[in-house]
């Protein structure tokens, strides 16, 4: 049937389930009248999913009808009088599971809201209109979707964030995002504040913080000063009570204790006056209290103005991203799988090694495989569980014993990159899940008189959980965040931030009684701010080989640490001389940790200098020589380099160097220097010195075994868990000395890489020796150059069991971002399973949670051996794809870069001034335009440069862009035009003005042409003449099918988006080449090795066509003659000729004695040779024949199957 939307009229006429029932059918939902109760009416939305319209008797509401049947997850519920109608729907499981905590989600609207104009209306009616029979992801994605809640908050909220910003008195404008960072600490407490007023855990009035303040303090008085400071540090932080405040919550923790800001700026504070002040927190309040605040997370209910722990959690992920940091958000459904993925396989490893335990899920431990669970889902308020449970006989209570006390309760989850923490919160989601599903099923053994079953120590477990102040799940969250969490990140803000979702999740759980809430946890020391990249991550400190003396006295300091930790974050008093103690402890450890750190490392750096005293200052602070560069921006004079060789100077044509240590200060040396020359004669002067310990201190280093001790003073010291979304940075935009301790520390960090890279490396030595990894990265390290050392080192040292490759369609939204999940140990593996994601449909289905290779998923999974990965490339292809490959790399014995040059040599390192559009073109002059320029230039110094537009379709177009070029030819080599002899060009003229910042461009290894001495207009890369001048095939960067031409004019590829890649072939003909590289066998095999793009495109990097193979059959004289009057033969035929080659004439069509190869080559280079002739001419359906011929002639050459081709065309 037709589908038909659901109206605005058809709702306004809602007074019966059969009213409801019929708008529906619209949608394709299917009326099942026999299957409910009297009071509903049963609709089918799927082959087993069902839909249960009830109508509500008089004073009942829509959550006394949560659906609690695993075929029936929605329901839609009625009010009695058919005046407002809600949905409630069982959240969805992974993959079917079934222990752990029950959540529904619940959206309203009312029938009056269809009887007027309302925005509202609008978003209703889409939603609804989602919904179709075979659809039921769309109950899930689309109906409780909260973008809009999450778009409309963050915008008001960065909106407030940033005025807050201007207006912070008491922080100097120059001591860089403090303003910010203050501003945030603020807004987190007022927001937690207001989750917890919706409690009534604030002087049980749930208009707390608008009302109290006026209450305290009188009219034109400083209600920060005299309200909110003594409620955040003295009645919040700490066990005291005024009675002017009303009774109050005892919280604890490092919310409302002072933050480094505010210690560091003790008058810090909104606002210059106290009028401006309240003015300020008067603006925060009235944006508040514009939301309503859900504190239920076991009913998350979507409203426009409705605010959850996790929405909120979302709208922070925002306030942390930064593209620029490298960091993005990661989607729920991901870190939830990754969780699960890395979590559950981790318990159950441990859990097997326990005496007849041999689970193959987490649901069996509890006796889900084969059983029913018992009981329904009574509210928790009413004294229910949270949880399903099974007769307790089904289950092993000495196993469930050992999973909580020996390894849940002893697990510990890292992210290193922890960002706002999504990761965390998705473990915590899975750790609670279990924990609550043991506490319940003690529980329910004490209830069935069993307790004498458990052992003393769940017995005495049991006592604590009744004792506490909360539920069984706050004890459960509260445990999971003090005992199992751990999190780092080089961005503060991202650290607070962290640290308030985790207590926001607690909010829920809180009990609604002030004086009975339990403190938050104390979880400064495990949310953590530092570079995860620098620093020790063992407790062995190893200097020169040797391993140092005092190793086992570090040993024993970090055990007093671990246990100054362990009472900090139990301690419900005195928490901030329990924090100084151990502020001093780390100040001391870190202080030692800096130095042996520093003497392992080895490196030099580089660091400007301008006069004598900063020299002298520099000495001094060395602990050993210095050497004092000097770069000129001429050649050194005869006297001048006599001078400079008298104090001890090696000099060289346009530079000078000189050893300098504390003697030569005492003597006098450095002043000698500034003496002799000025700063206006170099175009550099630097020093280049060892790296200090004072260095380190600067660079935010993170010694692991410092900073969690609890997870290093072990037998198998590390963590056991991993969960992580890298930042994606490229290392050459990492400023100096971090690239080089990168570099120096990372085997891994090869080339150009991103700095994802070593964080992969620093990740599996991170983990103990049985301890389980999940990252999700840029799948680019799969083909990469920069990915050999880390493809080498995921196969050889360490251990990938999972793959999950997106391939070019992206999981995050809004972001093109190609990427895979990696899931695996430190032990090598033998096999990996995989999971290829090929289509939009498929990223859909596997973020619904459903991964199953059921027949018609779009969803490709496979099994590959990790002998079939290789440090050349990983190629993640089932088996009937990879035998294609292999076809045709086994048919060649070379590859294009065996017979060709392949290169875009030339990089200007400024495009944006270097690179230009022609506007005309007057004998020798171009006028040329840029963002930055608009000039008329001499062509002779300007190459016309081959863009992807004009490398596609046989033949090179007229470029219409160029690329400044100063350079002339001597021999096979170019040489850079002097400057006495460019300077009175026009094209220097315009580009002199641009001198500094050219100079100031950094190059691949991270040094300016400053500070190499380079002459400022040269070009960072240019290659050779044979790459510009000679007939060569050209290809844009990104191709989404075969896009090769020929270029006979010797125009420039370069590299830079938009630009194309160069092809000189050495001694093969150039038009088979052609013919050949523009076949959908070739194309089919670059998009099995290429890196993905999104809107199914490949990059084809200069690495990737160089390992193509080629074909290189004899091309006979009399093949090409007799092909080339076919073509004329069957000029007004071509599909014809296409028909007798495809039924197998070729060789009788030629005529000649000549085998099938040599015929099918002959072919290839004559259907190249004249679509290049001719492509202007022909129609479309020509040239499209004729490339039919070509693409069928490269098959039989390479010898693929019908099945083969097959394969490769519904591939590509």
């Amino acid at each position: 049937m037709t589908l038909q939307q659901i109206t605005a009229a058809d709702i306004a006429g809602w007074d019966s389930l059969q009213d409801i029932a019929d708008s529906f059918e619209k949608r394709g939902l299917k009326p099942r009248p026999k299957l409910g109760e009297d009071h509903e009416l049963v609709l089918q939305l799927a082959d087993d999913e069902f839909v249960v319209l009830v109508n509500a008797g008089p004073g009942e509401s829509a959550t006394d009808f949560k659906p609690d049947n695993r075929s029936r997850h929605t329901n839609l519920v009625a009010t009695n009088d058919f005046k407002e109608f809600t949905f409630l729907t069982r959240m969805r499981s992974w993959e079917g599971q079934q222990h752990g905590r029950i959540k529904h989600q619940k959206i309203s609207f009312t029938k009056g809201q269809f009887t007027r104009d309302s925005g509202e209306k609008n978003t209703v009616l889409k939603k609804l209109n989602s919904i179709e029979y075979g659809s039921s992801a769309a109950i899930y994605d689309t109906l409780y979707d909260t973008q809009q809640v999450v778009k409309e908050f963050y915008e008001e909220f960065e909106d407030l964030r940033t005025d807050l910003v201007q207006e912070v008195s008491g922080i100097p404008d120059d001591r860089g995002d403090a303003k910010q960072r203050y501003v945030q600490v603020i807004l987190d407490r007022m927001i937690f504040l207001y989750f917890i007023q919706e409690k009534r855990l604030l002087d049980r009035n749930p208009n707390y913080l608008h009302e109290q303040p006026g209450e305290v303090v009188d009219d034109g008085e400083d209600r920060y000063e005299n309200f909110y400071r003594p409620l955040f540090f003295d009645y919040l932080a700490e066990p005291k009570q005024n009675p002017d405040f009303g009774s109050l919550p005892y919280l604890n923790g490092g919310l409302f204790a002072k933050n480094p800001i505010e210690e560091e700026f003790p008058n810090a504070k909104l606002g210059e006056s106290a009028e401006e002040t309240n003015e300020l927190f008067n603006d925060i309040l009235d944006f508040l209290s514009d939301w309503n605040w859900n504190v239920d997370e076991r009913l998350d209910i979507v409203d426009p103005k409705n605010l959850s722990p996790e929405i909120l959690g979302h709208i922070f992920e925002q306030t942390v991203n930064q593209k620029e940091m490298g960091a993005y958000y990661t989607p729920e459904e991901i870190t939830g799988y990754m969780s699960r993925r890395t979590i559950h396989p981790y318990l159950l490893n441990q859990l097997n090694d326990a005496p007849k335990a041999n689970y193959d899920e987490i649901d069996d431990v509890f006796g889900f495989s084969g059983s029913e669970a018992s009981g329904g889902e009574p509210a928790v308020a009413d004294g229910g569980t949270m949880t399903q449970q099974v007769p307790t006989e089904n289950v092993e209570t000495n196993h469930v014993e050992t999973l909580y006390h020996d390894i849940l309760k002893e697990a510990h989850v890292l992210d290193p990159a922890v960002g706002s923490g999504a990761f965390l919160l998705a473990a915590q989601d899975v750790l609670v899940d279990i924990y609550i599903q043991c506490i319940e099923f003690f529980q329910q053994l004490e209830q069935e008189d069993k307790g004498w079953e458990l052992e003393a120590r769940t017995r005495d477990e049991l006592e604590e959980i009744n004792r506490g102040q909360g539920s069984a799940s706050l004890y459960a969250k509260r445990t999971v965040i003090l005992n199992n969490l751990y999190g780092v990140d080089i961005d503060e803000g991202a650290v607070e931030i962290c640290k308030l979702r985790l207590w926001l999740s607690m909010v829920a759980d809180i009990e609604d009684e002030p004086n009975e809430v339990e403190p938050l946890p104390n979880i400064d020391f495990n949310i953590r701010q530092g570079d995860s990249l620098i620093g020790f991550n063992e407790t062995e400190v190893v200097v020169d080989n040797q391993k140092l003396l005092i190793t086992e006295m570090l040993k024993s300091d970090l055990k007093e640490y671990r246990e100054a930790i362990r009472k900090y974050r139990t301690s419900d008093v005195n928490v901030s001389q329990a924090r100084s103690s151990i502020d001093e402890l780390h100040d001391d450890l870190e202080e030692r940790l800096n130095g042996w750190y520093t003497s392992t490392l080895g490196i030099d750096i580089k660091e400007d200098v301008s006069n004598a005293a900063e020299l002298e200052r520099i000495v001094a602070d060395s602990d050993d020589s210095i050497t004092l560069k000097l770069k000129f921006e001429n050649e050194i004079s005869e006297s001048l380099d006599s001078s400079l060789n008298e104090i001890g100077f090696r000099t060289w044509k346009t530079s000078a160097n000189l050893e300098l240590d504390n003697t030569d200060i005492l003597a006098g040396k450095h002043e000698d220097v500034f003496s002799l020359v000025t700063i206006s004669d170099l175009s550099n002067i630097f020093v280049e010195r060892e790296i200090q310990k004072s260095d380190i201190t600067e660079l935010d280093p993170f010694h692991w075994v410092m900073e969690f001790p609890e997870a290093y003073l072990g037998d198998d010291p590390g963590f056991d868990m991993i969960l992580e979304n890298p930042p994606y940075i490229r290392v050459e935009k990492i400023t100096q000395p971090k690239k080089k301790i990168y570099k120096n520390q990372f085997k891994t960090a090869y080339g150009r890489c991103d700095i994802y890279v070593p964080f992969i490396q620093r990740t599996t030595e991170l983990l103990h020796s049985q301890g389980r990894y999940s990252c999700i990265t840029s799948n680019q390290f799969m083909s990469a150059q920069y990915g050999e050392k880390i493809r080498e080192f995921l196969t050889d040292e360490t251990g990938v069991s999972e793959l999950v490759d997106f391939t070019n369609y992206s999981p995050f939204e809004g972001i093109t971002a190609y990427s895979a999940i990696l899931v695996g140990g430190r032990n090598p593996t033998e096999e990996i399973s995989c999971t290829s994601l090929r289509s939009e449909d498929a990223v859909a289905e596997f973020m619904s949670h459903d991964v199953s290779n059921r027949e018609g998923s779009p969803i490709i999974q496979f099994d590959i051996p990790v002998s079939f990965l290789d440090t050349e490339q990983w190629l993640i292809l089932p088996d009937d794809e990879r035998r294609i490959v292999n076809t045709l790399s086994d048919r060649s014995s070379q590859v294009l870069g065996d017979v060709a040059n392949v290169g875009s040599p030339l990089k200007t390192g400024k495009d944006e001034l270097l690179k230009a559009v022609i506007e005309n073109q007057e004998n020798d002059i171009y006028s040329i335009k840029n963002d930055r320029l608009s000039a008329d230039v001499e062509s002779k110094y300007w190459k016309k440069l081959i863009g992807a537009a004009e490398a596609g379709d046989w033949t090179v177009e007229d470029p219409q862009s160029v690329v400044f070029f100063p350079y002339k030819k001597e021999g096979d080599s170019y040489e850079l035009i002097p400057e006495d002899v460019i300077k009175d060009s026009k094209s220097y003229q315009i580009l002199k003005p641009y001198k500094n910042e050219l100079l100031d461009y950094r190059r691949d290894s991270g040094e300016t042409f400053r500070e190499r001495g380079e002459v400022w207009y040269s070009l960072a890369r240019y290659g050779s003449p044979q790459l510009f001048e000679e007939n060569k095939t050209a290809v844009g960067g990104v191709i989404d099918g075969p896009a090769f031409s020929l270029d006979t004019h010797g125009y420039v590829v370069a590299s830079g988006a938009g630009n194309a890649r160069g092809i000189s072939p050495h001694d093969l003909d150039e038009y088979y080449l052609l013919g050949y590289l523009n076949s959908r066998a070739v194309y089919g095999y670059l998009k099995s090795i290429a890196s993905p793009k999104s809107g199914g495109y490949i990059s084809v990097e200069n690495n990737v066509l160089e390992r193509v193979p080629v074909i290189t059959a004899d091309i006979r004289e009399v093949v090409k003659s007799e092909f080339r009057q076919l073509l004329a033969d069957y000029e007004d035929d071509y599909e014809g000729l296409l028909d007798k080659i495809q039924t197998g004439q070729i060789v009788s069509l030629i005529g000649v004695d000549v085998t099938p190869d040599e015929a099918f080559a002959g072919v290839v280079r004559e259907i190249s040779r004249y679509l290049c002739d001719n492509h202007r001419s022909l129609s479309d359906e020509e040239q499209s024949i004729l490339e039919e011929i070509n693409h069928y002639a490269v098959y039989e050459l390479v010898g693929f199957t019908d099945e083969d081709i097959s394969i490769i065309e519904a591939n590509i």
